[in-house]
């Protein structure tokens, strides 16, 4: 199983971040960093900013659902998601069944491997 460090850095890759860095030493803990896609480094007065916590953030995976999964993508991110929520059965034969209740972490899991191609 991924770490969530591991699952956001990927997302936020797949959504177009990139320069992402790690900044140790933080008084709470370690921080990921990145540029944001619609920004570019080199304007004026525009920093490097925190990733996203799509893994905990309910609106930061909605942001992302929205934004990259386009067409056929979605019916296979619903279907993805049904199994990462444990009921494949649902993701087979039930096609009214909509996970509305999964955790953003479960999303987060379902968003890769959909945008990756392995589902």
């Amino acid at each position: 199983m991924k770490s969530d460090r591991e699952i956001n850095r990927e997302i936020a890759k797949l959504c177009g971040w990139f320069d992402l860095t790690t900044h140790f030493g933080h008084s709470r803990k370690d921080v990921d960093y990145g540029w944001h896609p619609e920004h570019h480094p080199k304007e004026k007065n525009y920093y490097e900013t925190p990733l996203p916590d799509y893994v905990n953030d309910l609106n930061a995976m909605w942001k992302a659902e929205e934004d990259h999964l386009i067409g056929d993508d979605r019916g296979k991110y619903i279907n993805e998601l049904r199994i990462v929520v444990g009921n494949e059965w649902l993701a087979k034969y039930d096609s009214s069944w909509h996970p509305y209740r999964a955790t953003a972490r479960q999303r987060a899991e379902a968003f890769v491997k959909v945008m990756e191609g392995k589902a």
